[in-house]
């Protein structure tokens, strides 16, 4: 079977805009992580481990999709 490298399948431009989209949302997710551990307020550490997970979430799909096409 011909495996196309994500560059084949999106361009050189669209490949560098997907490498931008995942490395945004990997440092999103890491930062909200972080931050949600420095946190006292259990409430608002809370919140910021679900946005660290909606980041989180993104970059997994994103990847999905990559694999799909």
């Amino acid at each position: 079977m011909n495996e196309n490298t994500v560059e084949e399948k999106l361009g050189a431009r669209g490949a560098c805009a997907v490498e931008r989209i995942l490395v945004a949302e990997e440092l999103a997710c890491k930062k909200a992580r972080a931050y949600a551990n420095t946190l006292t307020d259990a409430e608002l550490a809370a919140w910021m481990d679900a946005l660290a997970e909606g980041h989180r979430s993104r970059f997994d799909a994103v990847l999905a999709a990559l694999g799909e096409e």
